[in-house]
């Protein structure tokens, strides 16, 4: 998915928390070191509110269809596809009544992803973030 997003260009990106390093193609929020400023601060609110709601709707598809779980993110197209059929079934149960109680919390496999922190991989991330915190 990350070489997917890359050769997208800026055109898209992941929504990550601040313990991943910025890239372009995956937006973290500014690292608080007690100086950000007011609009940093508005900024990082917003994107990690946005992050914790999607976080949030994948746990609840995860949790009513178990295959979301073991979906092997090789192939983009096929994965989003399953996703928004997923979100499609998901919402035809809601419009019938068919509500699911979540019972229990779900552990995500964490996958650890080698991202160097180097200077020349993280500038053109600063620049998108600074670009789309005008914008919110």
């Amino acid at each position: 998915m990350k070489k997917k997003i890359e050769q997208s260009g800026e055109k898209w990106h992941l929504s990550g928390d601040a313990t991943y390093p910025i890239r372009v193609w995956l937006l973290t929020p500014f690292r608080d070191y007690a100086n950000l400023t007011p609009k940093q601060t508005i900024c990082n609110y917003r994107l990690s509110s946005a992050r914790v709601k999607i976080e949030n709707a994948f746990g609840l598809l995860k949790q009513r269809f178990r295959q979301l779980q073991r979906l092997e993110f090789l192939r983009v197209l096929n994965t989003s596809r399953f996703i928004i059929a997923c979100c499609v079934l998901h919402n035809l149960c809601i419009m019938n009544n068919d509500l699911w109680e979540s019972v229990t919390e779900i552990e995500d496999e964490i996958v650890p992803v080698e991202l160097n922190d180097d200077d020349a991989a993280r500038q053109p991330g600063e620049v998108k973030r600074i670009r789309i915190q005008a914008y919110i």
